[in-house]
């Protein structure tokens, strides 16, 4: 009996295999222990076959991958800290719309969140780095814009540009005194210019503004060649393309100021400029930081071959940077120009007349 039924259990099992081959579905009915065993055993393989993935992934940009904005390096701290090494990219070449990254958007764990290489110094990005000003060298005590405007030393000839004798104005004296009589437009350039010649019955006599006193313009003759150009502020030459008249409230004599833009400009006598000016001169309406009067010797502010006039420094819209310079520099400078006297080679421009 144990045989029949042992047969008949036998022919039952069959029959059920058959039925399930059948329906294509033999896989969903049976789970014995050792198929069990089967599949976790091809689970791991198969986890150990994608364990590298990452290594894939990582040539994909965080923001690609679903990462959040935390999970992203910031640029501009990477490219501000020294100790976070540059890498080739690294470029999949199975996926030709994959991006590429840089070795800051892995980590050696092969795992896809990145983590920011931090400096072991400091972890906080550094300040940005201010461009150097463009002076040669010398230290930056204040920098702008100037608002310029340019004067000169005028000759006037009133052997040939007369006027009428009831017009004539009194040039006055230090004390107060009568020197001569001049035509009205002669005495307000001279007071407006700070220095000047005026020419009579031949003679060509050279004045220098002393001051003014209750609205009148007090004047000196210069009657030495030491400062042919006219004086300024402590007595100083004025040393023609060189010298800037500015506002003693601000400035001072013997400051240096220096004009990238002036660079190279072509100077009358055939030199070029450096680009350094000193203040070596005050004047009426010259107030504020970077009003600067540039002083252009004989050569007529209104005459095209004015120098000055090419950049523009005729009209106070021309705003071009400008720096004061302290130091080392500014006394490089200074000696250059034999301030407060004029340097030892100077190639005196003609004298033109009005």
């Amino acid at each position: 009996m144990r045989s029949v039924a042992y047969i008949l259990k036998n022919m039952t099992v069959l029959f059920s295999l058959a039925s399930l081959v059948a329906c294509g579905n033999m896989s969903a009915s049976i789970s014995p222990a050792s198929d069990i065993s089967a599949k976790s055993k091809a689970t791991t393989a198969q986890a150990e076959d994608t364990q590298f993935v990452p290594d894939l992934l990582q040539t994909i940009p965080l923001h690609d991958t679903g990462g959040t904005p935390a999970d992203e390096i910031d640029s501009d701290y990477a490219s501000d800290n020294s100790t976070v090494q540059a890498q080739s990219p690294v470029v999949d070449d199975s996926n030709p719309t994959s991006s590429t990254t840089t070795s800051t958007e892995t980590s050696a764990n092969n795992d896809t969140t990145a983590t920011p290489q931090v400096p072991k110094t400091d972890p906080k990005p550094s300040e940005p780095v201010k461009p150097t000003p463009p002076h040669v060298d010398g230290k930056v005590a204040e920098a702008g814009n100037i608002k310029p405007t340019v004067y000169y030393f005028p000759v006037f000839n009133e052997d040939k540009d007369l006027c009428d004798k009831g017009d004539v104005k009194t040039l006055h004296g230090v004390n107060g005194e009568k020197i001569m009589n001049v035509c009205p437009n002669t005495l307000a350039a001279c007071g407006l210019q700070g220095s000047c010649a005026i020419i009579q019955k031949g003679v060509r006599r050279s004045f220098n503004i002393s001051d003014r006193v209750n609205g009148v313009d007090r004047f000196f003759e210069m009657t030495n060649k030491e400062c042919p150009y006219g004086y300024g502020v402590k007595s100083s030459c004025l040393d023609p393309f060189y010298t800037l008249a500015a506002d003693m409230d601000i400035y001072k004599a013997g400051d240096v100021i220096f004009i990238p833009s002036v660079v190279g400009l072509k100077l009358p006598d055939g030199s070029t400029h450096n680009g350094y000016f000193i203040v070596r001169d005050q004047g009426r309406g010259i107030n504020g930081k970077g009003r600067f009067d540039f002083y252009s010797g004989f050569l007529s502010w209104r005459d095209a071959k004015n120098p000055f006039r090419k950049l523009g420094f005729d009209d106070t819209k021309t705003a071009v940077p400008y720096q004061k310079i302290v130091g080392d520099k500014a006394e490089q400078i200074l000696r250059s120009r034999s301030y407060p006297r004029l340097p030892v080679v100077q190639k005196k421009p003609l004298p033109t007349q009005n």
